[in-house]
């Protein structure tokens, strides 16, 4: 799941474990602040075959949350 929260703070959720990530820096100074509580989203985050290295883009998936914005 996506959520935008007040502040365009965006986050993904895993429906099955209520767990979230924080997709933005507004999200991530949340977390730090002790807003909220999240895991980072790099526990999740598959490596890009095409760059070893490097974690997939998640431009995808922050550009369909901020539609919820």
């Amino acid at each position: 799941m996506l959520t935008c929260r007040p502040g365009n703070a965006l986050y993904a959720i895993n429906p099955s474990t209520l767990v979230q990530y924080p997709l933005n820096t507004v999200a991530e100074q949340e977390v730090k602040a002790g807003k909220t509580t999240a895991q980072p989203i790099s526990v999740i985050q598959n490596d890009d075959p095409a760059k070893p290295g490097q974690k997939m883009s998640l431009v995808p998936f922050i550009a369909r949350a901020e539609k919820l914005c």
